[in-house]
Formats: C-alpha cells, sequence, structure tokens
C-alpha cells in the first residue's frame, strides 16, 4: 500500500514520459473536438499523477466542453457514480487522500459541477501537500486552489465554498483575494463574527506587508514649512498603484477592502464602478456592487432602529420601517436576479422564499421555499417559514405539520431558529384547542429555555385550558350520574 501511495505521488521518470504521450494523444483528440475520448486519456494521465495541476486542468476544461453544463446533466446525474461518492466520503474520513483523489476523479467524470466532490477533492490535496510540502515533486497545493476555484465557479454563493477558498489564499499569503472572499462570506453570513474577525486580521496583516514597488514613494512637500516629504498612506499607495495601471484588478478590490473595513460604502462603491468599467461589466463584479449595496443597507436600518430605539421617537420608528422596505426590496430585486443567473442554486430560491415571505407575497414564497427544501442544510428553517406561509393563508393543518417538522429537521446547533418551532407548534396546538399536542412542545421548550419570550405565559394558559377541559369533564360525569340515578328513580316507582 505504501509503495503504491508513494508511485502515486512520485511517479518515475519511466511513468512519466508515458503520462506524458498520453497526454499528447489526448490533447490532439481535444484540438478535433472528439472530448469522449479526450476525457477518457486526460482521466488517465491524472489518476497516473494526481499533482500534476496541467493533466488537472485539461481535464476539467474537456469535460466541461463535453458536458455542456450543468443544466444539460438533467435530474438522474445525482444517481451517477453513488458507489464512488461514497468510497470518497469514507477515504476522506479515514484521511486516506491518494484513495480519495482516485475516487474522486470517477465522480467527476460524471459531474464536474460537484461541489462537494470538488471540495473534498481539494482537501486531499491540501492535505498531501501538507504532509510532504516542497519535497513533492507534484503541484499539489496549485491543485487544491484549482478544484476550490471551480467550485466557486459552479457555486459563487457557497458560504463552505468561499470559506475554503479565504483560507487556502490565507495559507498562500494572498492576502487580497482571501478578504475578496471573506466578504463574500460577510455578505451571506452578516450576523457571522468569523469573517469580520478574519478581514480585520488581513487587513492588518496586509497593511504591515509593505510593496516594495512603491517603497519610495513620498506625499511632496507642501510649500510651507517641512523639510522632509511625508509617507504615502496605504490608501495612497492603491491609489497611485491604480493611477499607474488601469487594469490592475486587484488594486481596486483592495482599495474597495480597505473601504469596506471602515464600512465607508459610498467609496467603496465608487471604486468597485470604477472596476466594472475596466472589466467590461463582468457579471462577478455587479454582484460584488450588489452585495456591498445591501450591506450598505442593512448599517442604515441597524444605525435607524438603534436610534429608535434610543428616542422612542414616531419619526424615527417610521423611518426604521422605510429603510427596511429598502431593503427588503432591494434584495427581492438581487436574488431574482442571482435566481436567473444560477437557478440551481439552492441557497439563493431559500433566500428569495424568505424574501417573498417578509414581503408579504406568500404564494411565491411557498414556490421558492419547496424548491429550497431540497437543500439538506437549509431544510429545517424551510420547513419552518413555509409554516408561517401556510398558517398567513389560514391553512392551519399544513402549518402545524410544517411546524412539527421543523422541529425534527433544525439541528440542534441553530437553537434560535428549532426554540422558534416549538413555539410556533405550540401556540398554533393551543389555538386549535389541540391541548395534549400543545403541552408536548410548550413542555420542551420550556425546558429548553424557560425564560424563552411568552412561554410562561403560554404554560399558564396552556394550565386554564386544561383545567376548563378537567371541569368539564368532571361536569360532564357529574350531569351523567344524576341523570342515571334519576332514569333508577324513576323505574324503581314503576316496579312499585
Amino acid at each position: 500500500m505504501a509503495t503504491q501511495e508513494t508511485n502515486k505521488r512520485h511517479p518515475s521518470p519511466l511513468v512519466r514520459k508515458r503520462l506524458q504521450k498520453i497526454f499528447e494523444a489526448a490533447a490532439k483528440q481535444d484540438s478535433l473536438e472528439k472530448y469522449d475520448y479526450a476525457t477518457d486519456l486526460y482521466a488517465d494521465c491524472v489518476r497516473g499523477d494526481p499533482g500534476n495541476l496541467e493533466y488537472v486542468q485539461c481535464l476539467m476544461l474537456a469535460l466541461h466542453k463535453r458536458l455542456g453544463s450543468v443544466k444539460k446533466l438533467g435530474p438522474m446525474v445525482q444517481f451517477k457514480a453513488r458507489g464512488e461518492k461514497s468510497a470518497l466520503k469514507k477515504a476522506i474520513a479515514k484521511s486516506d487522500w491518494d484513495e480519495a483523489l482516485q475516487q474522486g476523479i470517477e465522480v467527476l467524470l460524471a459531474n464536474p459541477w460537484d461541489a462537494p466532490t470538488l471540495t473534498q477533492m481539494a482537501t486531499a490535496c491540501g492535505a498531501i501537500f501538507k504532509q510532504e510540502g516542497a519535497a513533492l515533486t507534484g503541484t499539489y497545493g496549485d491543485c487544491e486552489l484549482f478544484y476550490l476555484k471551480c467550485a466557486y465557479d459552479a457555486f459563487p454563493r457557497d458560504v463552505e465554498v468561499c470559506t475554503l477558498l479565504a483560507e487556502a489564499l490565507e495559507k498562500r499569503d494572498r492576502f487580497v483575494e482571501a478578504i475578496s472572499f471573506w466578504h463574500k462570506v460577510e455578505v451571506m453570513r452578516p450576523d457571522d463574527e468569523i469573517p469580520k474577525r478574519a478581514i480585520a486580521t488581513l487587513t492588518v496583516r496586509l497593511q504591515q506587508a509593505k510593496d516594495s514597488q512603491f517603497e519610495g514613494d513620498r506625499k511632496p512637500i507642501a510649500a510651507s514649512g517641512g523639510t522632509k516629504p511625508e509617507e504615502l498612506t496605504h490608501e495612497d499607495r492603491l491609489k497611485l498603484r491604480i493611477q499607474r495601471n488601469p487594469k490592475d484588478v486587484a488594486g481596486y478590490d483592495e482599495l474597495a477592502g480597505l473601504y469596506l473595513n471602515v464600512e465607508n460604502f459610498e467609496k467603496a462603491l465608487e471604486v468597485l464602478t470604477q472596476k466594472l468599467a475596466v472589466t467590461n461589466n463582468d457579471v462577478t463584479v455587479q454582484e460584488t456592487i450588489e452585495d456591498v449595496q445591501l450591506k450598505a443597507l442593512r448599517s442604515q436600518w441597524i444605525e435607524a432602529d438603534g436610534k429608535a430605539k434610543k428616542t422612542g421617537k414616531a419619526a424615527d420608528a417610521e423611518a426604521v420601517k422605510v429603510v427596511r422596505t429598502e431593503l427588503i426590496e432591494k434584495e427581492l430585486q438581487t436574488y431574482r436576479n442571482r435566481c436567473e443567473r444560477y437557478p440551481n442554486n439552492l441557497e439563493f430560491r431559500f433566500q428569495l422564499g424568505h424574501r417573498y415571505l417578509l414581503n408579504g407575497n406568500v404564494s411565491e414564497a411557498i414556490k421558492e421555499l419547496q424548491v429550497a427544501r431540497a437543500d439538506p442544510r437549509k431544510r429545517g428553517v424551510c420547513m419552518l417559514y413555509l409554516g408561517d406561509c401556510f398558517y398567513a393563508i389560514k391553512q392551519y393543518a399544513l402549518a402545524m405539520s410544517h411546524y412539527e417538522q421543523a422541529t425534527q429537521d433544525i439541528p440542534d446547533r441553530d437553537q434560535d431558529n428549532k426554540k422558534k418551532a416549538y413555539f410556533k407548534v405550540g401556540k398554533l396546538a393551543l389555538g386549535l384547542k389541540d391541548l395534549a399536542r400543545a403541552d408536548k412542545y410548550l413542555t420542551t421548550l420550556a425546558s429548553m429555555d424557560y425564560q424563552y419570550p411568552r412561554i410562561s405565559e403560554m404554560l399558564e394558559h396552556l394550565k386554564r385550558k386544561k383545567d376548563e377541559e378537567e371541569g368539564k369533564k368532571a361536569a360532564g360525569e357529574e350531569k351523567r350520574e344524576r341523570k342515571k340515578k334519576s332514569e333508577d328513580d324513576e323505574a324503581a316507582e314503576n316496579e312499585e
């Protein structure tokens, strides 16, 4: 086993020569647009030398040309290579990185846009590179980044993929790109502190890393006083860098990131708009601009809400509603566009459905959320929101079943939504006078968090209802006993 692993990671000169001949044959078939044969040959090259970046890149490109796009694969693709997917997962769990790469190749032949497989391949490459580092003749570290970027191209709004890319770039001291991906994570998870801390740390490291290209730059000496030219700030350096090379895309990203770190959204948008013009209206840049606009509106909302709570004025409370309405409308527009561009991205379908719900468009919300619940990571919260949708249109039986399912599907780590599901199903059951079900869910919630808002009030209400039921039951029993006694007395009199 050890010998086989070593051979895969360090092919002998003879093996390399043979693989190179196969690669040249594959390139010839590729140029003739015989993609079926070309991908088979490229796959043989990658199997023989999984750390060869050129082999991996050519295989993925040929697969994309052969299969067209993820839309053309059809729904049955999920059933292909199921055995290899299972074997890949087991190999990753056992840290058998070489076997993981071999199994991953077979999965990618069926679906080169399979994001989980691409990230697992990246994990295996990263682990091998960490084990052997510079001593390794292959380029596993480069392959790790390539697989992650393929996953990002397929699902640019996948939080896990963006996080893995940010972390991988950070390890390589590619701070500007890492910050860019952390910003994407921050936009998708505005309440998560991890991306915020990462951005702050990387910004400091970036500023500490002096750009030798501008080391000699100084501000001009002021006309009045001063004998030494003033050092340029990091912002000045970046502006000068862009001025010298207007097509320096990374420079725009770094400058925009600098402004975003201090929440100067106006200047960040100005820089990104310049980048949009330079990149000929690149869709990715346009999406970044939309993300910053959303972030700016969220910041306005938080600020307005804080002010309204502090002053208690009706005018400030009204201002909060205005900003919130504008934010929801902007989010609706943004997620509609993204669902059109990426119809298979369930994260976008989930976000769009949630915004429809917030905007009161229940029918559209139901349609989007029923699609999004196919994502196991979102299923529990989708069921919760679907319960809200059916409750809004007074379909209480459907609302009940979805709330109950949400209590099971929402993972324990998401305590806020799990408690919310228990509360809503308990409250609905109480309203429908299903006291047994209300007792089950409300007491479970109380055992989880007795300080949960209104839970003590709901339990008191439940107790009164149960007492009333008991009273009615006792009164009914007493009435039946009196009636029976009256009938017995009447029968006795008739006998006499």
